[in-house]
């Protein structure tokens, strides 16, 4: 009798063993688990994130483009006001206005003689002067302000 209990004492401890054995493995597998659930969560987030990111660059690219294309085209609609200024009368009108001056003063040193070639002189170059177009200068300083005045603010200026 005493090996029957005792085999049975021995396969009662065995079976505990093997019990608390299974115990602690499905405990691990649980834990494992667990782990791969957050694991996969974290990388779900990770995407998410990654996502909404490439989602707001990509609309702050897009607002720099929109305004580096307006930049563009203001720069463009200044060159072409720039091209229609004469800079060719606007030198000769400077260079007549110097000439005059020149004239002028040797003018003073020769003597009063001289004085009405220099007034028709300086009738001269006042019509050259007159005949520049002031109007279109000042739009075309006003539309460069306005091609600039994004930029400033782009870059952290006040801008007006």
């Amino acid at each position: 009798m005493e090996s029957t209990a005792q085999q049975e004492n021995v396969s009662a401890e065995l079976l505990q063993q093997i019990l608390a054995a299974e115990k602690k493995q499905l405990r691990y597998a649980r834990f494992r688990f667990i782990l791969s659930i957050v694991g996969i969560l974290l990388a779900l987030a990770a995407v998410i994130t990654l996502l909404i990111g490439m989602r707001y660059i990509k609309t702050q690219v897009e607002q720099v483009q929109k305004t580096l294309a307006a930049t563009a085209e203001n720069i463009n609609d200044v060159v072409d006001d720039l091209n229609l200024i004469d800079f060719k009368a606007l030198e000769e009108t400077y260079a007549t206005f110097g000439e005059a001056g020149t004239k002028t003063l040797q003018t003073l040193e020769d003597g009063i003689g001289n004085l009405k070639d220099v007034m028709d002189n300086a009738e001269t170059a006042l019509d050259k002067l007159n005949s520049v177009d002031i109007d279109l200068l000042n739009a075309g300083i006003e539309k460069l302000n306005r091609v600039l005045a994004p930029l400033a603010q782009f870059f952290g200026g006040t801008g007006n």
